[in-house]
């Protein structure tokens, strides 16, 4: 069974967007941080740079004086206080802060003791003023950082996985084209494929091959059914000649036991033999293609059937079902199935059913049934169901092998399914036109 993951395109759109997302957030976080870390050296550098100018136009102030131009030096990052120099001091040690306090140390002078601390949660750095003071930078905001916040991170991780996303789907949708093409047009040459066109080669280069490897194939096997039907029909075509003259000799006979039983081997003989020309003719149907109501035909020929007195029934049918199709054809696919109803079942029930792009025609029976590991099997040429089906009924066995060449000639198929409550349904589904 299919399931999601075994499709290629999704395969090749998991691998592309995967990959190319995979490598745009590493790349975003690779140049973030080497950014991140030139403007922490930067942002570091000024904030020294002004710490130290804040130091030395502090340091020869009187604390009182320090304590007056406090609030015209406060800066928009960071607010300035006077620290007694007898209070302890909590150390920090957080990375950027220890950045920071190198920098400024760096900018002051190693005379400067710069220690890295903390106020009510909020990193600060100490400078000792004199004695009995210290300057503190205390950060109330977070230190300046260019670091991107996670919502940006996340914002910037969905656009690219959205913008990768769409092209590649573009772009698997254009390397996966000529394979879902390929696959259609394989599955219409097993469909039909006595009749089904040669597949495009057109596509990449593996996808040509592939398609020149199967018509070449088809070809094969177009050249064996038409050796098939042209030696069926040559066979069957050359014996009705000295069969005619067989009957013709046995009808001066004497009308006694023996010449009547050689007269009922000469009719199965006919029978057969015409029942070969009838498959011959149904592998490549050359007969005009019209619109078909299948509700008309299917009257037609039940109606036949009711008037010979055989016990064939059709379920109403309220609207036209209309096909293009060769009539002739389509009426010998039915009779086919009706006659093994009848043959086999003792009666036929025919109905109809239909969608905008389909039209269905089911047979059904009472008979004894097909076991169902045969149902594909018996349709082909001059097989029967040995267990169920009784040969002294009658029969070819070509009747279902032309329902379903006549079929496959529409662009349809003819299955069989068990009845429920015993018997046998075939089912006829042909396309409708759109």
């Amino acid at each position: 069974m299919k399931t999601p993951g075994d499709s290629l395109r999704l395969r090749l759109l998991v691998i592309l967007v995967g990959s190319l997302a995979a490598m745009q957030v590493f790349s975003f976080g690779a140049v973030g941080v080497s950014r991140g870390f030139e403007a922490r050296h930067l942002a570091n550098a000024q904030t020294a740079q002004d710490v130290r100018w804040l130091h030395a136009r502090l340091q020869p102030l009187s604390p009182d004086e320090r304590a007056a131009q406090l609030p015209d030096l406060r800066r928009g990052s960071y607010r300035l206080a006077l620290w007694p120099t007898s209070a302890a001091l909590p150390r920090s040690t957080g990375g950027d802060l220890v950045a920071l306090r190198q920098a400024v140390q760096a900018q002051v002078g190693t005379h400067v003791a710069v220690s890295a601390t903390s106020e009510q949660a909020h990193p600060a750095l100490a400078l000792p003023l004199d004695a009995t003071q210290r300057l503190a930078i205390v950060f109330d905001a977070p230190l300046p950082s260019t670091r991107p916040a996670l919502w940006q991170v996340l914002l910037y991780a969905a656009l690219v996985v959205a913008l990768v996303s769409l092209l590649a789907l573009w772009a698997v949708a254009a390397v996966s084209r000529p394979l879902e093409r390929l696959t259609f047009a394989g599955r219409r040459m097993v469909a039909n494929i006595a009749n089904a066109p040669p597949l495009a080669e057109v596509g990449p280069a593996e996808v040509r091959t592939l398609a020149t490897s199967l018509n070449t194939m088809q070809r094969a096997v177009q050249a064996q059914l038409r050796e098939r039907t042209f030696m069926l029909g040559a066979i069957a075509h050359d014996l009705k000649t000295p069969l005619t003259r067989l009957k013709l000799r046995l009808a001066d006979l004497p009308a006694d036991a023996p010449t009547q039983a050689m007269q009922s081997d000469a009719d199965a003989m006919d029978g057969l033999i015409n029942e070969g020309l009838a498959y011959a003719r149904s592998a490549q149907l050359r007969e005009q293609r019209l619109p078909v109501d299948l509700v008309a035909l299917v009257e037609a020929l039940v109606d036949q059937s009711v008037d010979l007195a055989q016990p064939v029934e059709l379920a109403p049918t309220r609207e036209p079902i209309v096909i293009t199709g060769a009539p002739r054809a389509l009426t010998r696919m039915l009779q086919n199935l009706v006659d093994n109803a009848l043959r086999y079942g003792g009666s036929a029930e025919v109905s109809l059913h239909a969608a905008p792009d389909w039209a269905r025609i089911e047979v059904a029976d009472r008979g004894p049934g097909i076991p169902s590991q045969d149902h594909d099997r018996m349709f082909e040429p001059f097989v029967r169901g040995e267990a169920s089906r009784d040969r002294s009924l009658g029969g070819t066995g070509l009747g279902l092998a032309i329902a379903r060449n006549i079929a496959t000639a529409h662009g349809g198929q003819v299955r069989l399914k068990a009845r429920e409550g015993g018997g046998l349904v075939a089912q006829i589904t042909l396309p409708r036109p759109r």
